[in-house]
């Protein structure tokens, strides 16, 4: 994989370090020059014309004759200086804005360094499944690991369920293949699992494992792991990571973010496949597994009375003959 490409910055902000010391102290005594110049000519405009009022000039007659033309030289002097001044200020204030559009550069070139491009972060549970539903709806190869609580423990992930449900019944040409790892963490969590099987083994499309709680504690699910859920989709590959708090309050979701990346992408889906391999079937397309509903017969023995259950018991095969994989 190729390096992402950084954008250079400086390691200090324009006008800093010693050359700026250097630049601030010269400036300061320009200042200071120019201040006792200013205040030198205002001085010498101001004795003669308090001279002059007073007729102490009168016995000086060539001083006298000359002092309009010193006045004037003066406040042509002390004009010219502003005029001067008012540029060099203008010219600052140029330099200054120029320096601060091209630090503001060097601030996107950095936010929009490839590594951060396509990074969505989520504050609220409503905007993370908003957009995981708009995605996944329309998409032809999704790869899921389903930490959720099970449907009616949260309306906006009922709602969520139901509108990804509703695409993968629809017969959409464009979905080719949705794969589910399913915890199971509560009875509730298991009886939900076969009830959506049952709605989605017909579709042929749609595959789900579930994972034995000896390799996945309902603790990890609840208080550890980070759920992930991988979308292909017009050649553009969605991978949402998100761990649930719903499991203590349904508004809550922490740790909610979207890489759209492919490289990401590929590489989750190998840990998804490495799971799933870890899992147990319980349904490949429309072949039910008998080793998915023993699996979860063992969460709790009362399972096996659901109307779900003894439904896709009677589609199951021997666990030998399903295959692995869609």
């Amino acid at each position: 994989m190729d390096r992402p490409t950084r954008h250079p910055t400086p390691p200090w902000p324009a006008g800093s370090g010693a050359d700026g010391h250097r630049r601030r102290q010269t400036q300061r005594w320009r200042d200071r020059v120019e201040t006792v110049t200013l205040f030198t000519a205002a001085a010498v405009v101001i004795l003669f014309s308090i001279a002059d009022l007073l007729g102490l000039l009168d016995n000086l007659p060539s001083i006298k004759a000359q002092a309009p033309v010193v006045t004037l030289a003066v406040l042509g002097i002390v004009l010219a200086y502003l005029v001067i001044e008012r540029r060099s200020s203008l010219d600052r204030i140029d330099m200054s804005v120029t320096r601060t559009f091209e630090h503001l550069q060097v601030l996107e070139a950095r936010l929009l360094l490839p590594e951060l491009m396509g990074v969505e972060v989520f504050g609220t549970t409503e905007d993370m499944m908003q957009r995981i539903t708009s995605v996944t709806v329309g998409a032809e190869q999704v790869s899921t690991l389903n930490l959720s609580p099970p449907l009616g423990f949260s309306p906006v992930l009922d709602s969520y369920f139901r509108a990804v449900s509703g695409y993968l019944r629809s017969g959409n040409p464009a979905l080719r293949s949705y794969r589910i790892l399913s915890s199971l963490e509560s009875p509730e969590k298991a009886r939900w699992t076969l009830a959506r099987a049952v709605d989605l083994v017909p579709t042929g499309k749609v595959s789900c494992a579930v994972i034995p709680g000896s390799i996945l504690s309902s603790e990890a699910v609840t208080d550890i792991l980070l759920g992930f859920h991988v979308v292909r989709r017009a050649g553009v590959t969605y991978v949402f990571f998100y761990r649930y708090n719903m499991h203590i309050d349904p508004t809550e979701v922490t740790d909610c973010f979207l890489l759209k990346n492919s490289e990401v992408g590929e590489v989750i889906c190998t840990y998804f496949d490495r799971l799933w391999r870890r899992a147990v079937p319980l349904h490949i397309g429309r072949h039910v597994d008998s080793r998915g509903l023993a699996e979860i017969v063992k969460i709790d023995p009362s399972i096996a009375d659901d109307v779900n259950y003894l439904r896709l018991s009677e589609q199951a095969f021997p666990g030998p003959v399903a295959p692995r994989s869609p």
